[in-house]
């Protein structure tokens, strides 16, 4: 009796698997799509890093210049006027690494995001696989 219904059985998800081979061959190559998508995200952001780091190393670049021909154009450095620009150079200086570590720390958190979605989609992929093998192993006993 066991042997019956375990054979019923077999056969009833056999017939009910295979309905599903191409649902999950889908399933599983949208998930691989949209991870390629995460690839070129990932891509396009390590491009957009990179020029906002470029930015960021020019508007430094350019405030060093200016502190030095502020300098340059003083026909006398007096104390006060040191203490006073060189205030100004660290504040905006500061705000350089401020927006630099924000910058950094959002990336950081989308790098983690995309990661994270990769990881699902992965997930996708396997179940996908799993489910059609299960069917194809079901379909041939």
């Amino acid at each position: 009796m066991f042997t019956k219904l375990k054979l019923t059985t077999l056969a009833g998800l056999a017939v009910a698997a295979g309905g599903c081979l191409p649902y999950a061959a889908v399933q599983r190559d949208l998930a691989g799509q949209a991870r390629e998508g995460v690839t070129l995200v990932r891509q396009a952001q390590d491009q957009r890093q990179a020029t906002v780091h470029q930015q960021l190393d020019f508007k430094r670049q350019m405030l060093d210049q200016a502190f030095d021909d502020d300098v340059r154009a003083r026909a006398s450095l007096d104390p006060d006027w040191v203490i006073v620009h060189r205030k100004a150079y660290v504040t905006a200086i500061d705000a350089l690494v401020a927006q630099r570590a924000a910058i950094d720390q959002s990336d950081a958190a989308s790098a983690a995001n995309l990661a994270a979605i990769d990881q699902a989609l992965t997930q996708i992929q396997l179940l996908a696989e799993t489910e059609t093998r299960w069917a194809t192993l079901l379909k041939r006993n």
